[in-house]
């Protein structure tokens, strides 16, 4: 007989609950570290957002605003882009796209200021820290937890996220930050090369090495890293040679002609595709001496009919002229501050003391780490090559080789010239430790807290002049002035803390000698320049001067050179030194100083 088939209650048995439960910690765990993660690029961005609203135009932005606004204007790249050396993808991607769909501004003038400036720098700065400040974090995190977990990773993206510098220019609509990011994944790259030198990596590799060269031109180092990393590899792990033999040459050679050939059309896409004038810029009439051409080819017959052709028929392509401009730039130098000290051709040691004056004392005790390892390891040096992760690998060699070329550089202007070298420091260090302590976790931890509560703390502490940031061994940014100067110090960037300033103190009619390109009154400031005042001189009672013109004017013969000028009244958002004229004395000098830099200023002009 049929009988009804009754179903049992389902019941929620202890073992179905505790399943449950489980998943739930799982899921909870495993979005815990990307919320910590969200939560730091929220920081960051939110830094950043203060910063960008606190900092006048800079003086490279300037040039990158009149640039964009003359490249939308003609509709093709402005060719004076690359003719002044600047790599041009940052502008692309950063400035031209709020002018897309305007009819630009005719700028004849590059270096030049301008009065809506303020307004039209806030969303290019904005997309510099969206599309490199946040992908810098990004990268550093996720590579970092695919070698050592979750925990290192979050530590490593926070030290990078809280890390001056790289702040400070996530705040600015400069080629740094891009030159950071998109530098770090080229050398990543190569260790990918260098684990598998497949046909996808070396074009994955020649595709980002492009990126990072069309963000900055120091990224030529890539090339005889990629060489040296090539002839390194080996297929056969028990050959004690740490290099390629003969016979492998021949497919070294193979892979780095293929990896050129593919990176140079690509960084020439990157630049749209675009000339910057004739191949040789000038005939052979009009070429002096000391020229490259004369020097290589003279002045026969033959020379003649190579420049001539070179001059009216041949056309450089962008990436040509960048390149060039830079190598003849460095060869000129540039004038750099050192310790008070002024050079055309700056030290061989200014770059190894920026780097310990405006570290923090987290990140110098990272490089500290490493170099101890390096002098207390046991193995010789090819047994130690030889066992070295890949991506180290390519780490330590990219990071020798751009070394050597800020060694040897002529051109001595900022920290913002080592900046790829912290994500390595900081990625390198933490890997290091990590691997280290593996069996001591308990140990890791606090040490690693230690470090990212200095980064933190040093992060905090100079807010907002993170540019401005000096470690308090250096003895902070106060000291900064007999230290280092330009964008180390003042890149033209206090105008708005100055106005503030100006809003909450009686100051009078100001005059004012800025650094860079930025116009006063487009922040508000009611000031006349010192070289053009409007009124005679003994009728100013307040006087600004950008540090970074002091420095430079105060050397023998300088007009800053005066005595009284070392002790301002107020030293106004890091960056301007604010001098008192309430006395006929102090008149008298500051009118001595206009009639100086003025004359001065006149003479440089002719």
């Amino acid at each position: 007989m049929w009988k009804p088939v009754v179903k049992e209650p389902v019941c929620n048995s202890p073992v179905s609950a505790e399943s449950r439960t489980s998943r739930r910690i799982r899921f909870l765990k495993s979005i815990f570290p990307i919320a910590i993660l969200l939560v730091m690029i929220a920081g960051m961005l939110t830094v950043a957002a203060i910063l960008r609203h606190s900092q006048s135009l800079t003086f490279d932005e300037s040039f990158f605003l009149n640039c964009s606004l003359q490249t939308i204007h003609d509709g093709h790249l402005d060719p004076r882009i690359c003719s002044e050396g600047v790599a041009p993808l940052p502008l692309i991607l950063t400035y031209l796209p709020e002018f897309i769909g305007t009819s630009g501004a005719d700028c004849p003038h590059l270096w030049s200021g301008r009065m809506d400036a303020p307004q039209l720098i806030q969303w290019p700065r904005f997309l510099n820290s969206i599309l490199f400040g946040v992908p810098l974090i990004l990268i550093s995190c996720f590579w970092m937890q695919a070698r050592r977990g979750w925990f290192p990773a979050l530590v490593a993206a926070a030290l990078i996220a809280s890390s001056p510098v790289i702040v400070a220019h996530a705040s600015l609509a400069t080629m740094d930050i891009s030159f950071a990011t998109t530098g770090l994944l080229a050398m990543m790259s190569l260790g990918w090369v260098l684990r598998k030198p497949s046909g996808g990596r070396i074009f994955l590799s020649a595709l980002l090495s492009a990126m990072a060269l069309s963000s900055k031109y120091s990224a030529v180092f890539l090339f005889p890293a990629m060489v040296i990393l090539l002839l390194t590899f080996q297929k056969e792990p028990a050959e004690k040679y740490p290099f390629q033999t003969v016979a492998g040459w021949k497919d070294v050679l193979w892979k780095f002609f293929l990896w050129c050939l593919l990176v140079i059309p690509i960084c020439w896409a990157f630049h749209l595709f675009s000339f910057t004038g004739p191949l040789k810029t000038f005939p052979l009439s009009k070429t002096p001496d000391n020229s490259p051409w004369i020097q290589m080819l003279g002045r026969g017959p033959w020379a003649l009919w190579v420049m001539e052709i070179a001059h009216q028929h041949l056309w450089r392509p962008a990436p040509v002229s960048g390149i060039l401009f830079q190598y003849l730039h460095n060869q000129a130098g540039h004038p750099a501050f050192l310790l008070g000290n002024v050079s055309q051709f700056g030290w061989w040691y200014y770059f190894p003391l920026t780097f310990l004056f405006k570290s923090t004392p987290a990140e110098l005790a990272l490089f500290a780490f490493l170099i101890g390892c390096l002098f207390t390891m046991r193995r010789s040096p090819v047994q130690f090559w030889r066992e070295l992760d890949p991506d180290l690998k390519a780490f330590l060699i990219c990071s020798l080789i751009f070394i050597s070329l800020i060694l040897t550089a002529n051109i001595n202007l900022g920290q913002r010239y080592l900046i790829l070298l912290y994500p390595v420091l900081i990625l390198s260090g933490i890997d290091t430790l990590a691997g280290r302590f593996a069996r001591q976790k308990w140990l890791f931890g606090p040490i690693v807290m230690i470090l990212l509560g200095s980064q933190i703390g040093s992060q905090i502490l100079n807010h907002p002049h993170q540019l401005a940031y000096f470690n308090w061994m250096s003895g902070g940014p106060k000291n900064g002035v007999n230290l280092l100067s330009d964008s180390n110090l003042d890149w033209g960037q206090g105008l708005p803390a100055l106005k503030q300033f100006l809003d909450e103190t009686p100051h009078g009619r100001l005059a004012i000698d800025p650094f860079g390109y930025a116009l006063p009154r487009a922040y508000g400031i009611d000031a006349d320049f010192i070289n053009d005042l409007h009124k005679p001189a003994a009728q100013y009672e307040a006087f600004a001067l950008s540090i970074t013109q002091y420095q430079f004017g105060s050397q023998p013969g300088g007009c800053y050179s005066s005595p009284w000028l070392k002790h301002p009244d107020r030293v106004v958002g890091a960056s301007i030194y604010l001098y008192k004229l309430d006395s006929p004395e102090k008149r008298q000098r500051f009118q001595e100083l206009a009639a100086c830099v003025a004359t001065k200023r006149t003479k440089e002009k002719s």
